[in-house]
């Protein structure tokens, strides 16, 4: 169980990471502001949503580790 769960923190890490890292080009690249049909909202949310991914993983995959190493655990 504790495997499942760190293996699901990481995923949430490099998915995240991934994620944030397209919300950045998304929001670098566009020419225009909200409504002009670049994506920057979308662009920002994107960012967003990854970064808050990554923030969980980490959390989800160091909890996962201290329970493994607890006695008994």
């Amino acid at each position: 169980m504790l495997a499942l769960t760190r293996r699901k923190g990481t995923w949430a890490l490099a998915l995240g990471a991934v994620g944030a890292v397209i919300g950045v080009a998304v929001v670098l690249m566009a020419e225009g502001g909200p409504g002009t049909g670049y994506g920057i909202v979308g662009g920002w949310v994107s960012l967003v949503v990854g970064a808050v991914a990554v923030v969980l993983g980490g959390v989800v995959t160091r909890r996962g580790a201290r329970a493994a190493a607890r006695p008994g655990g």
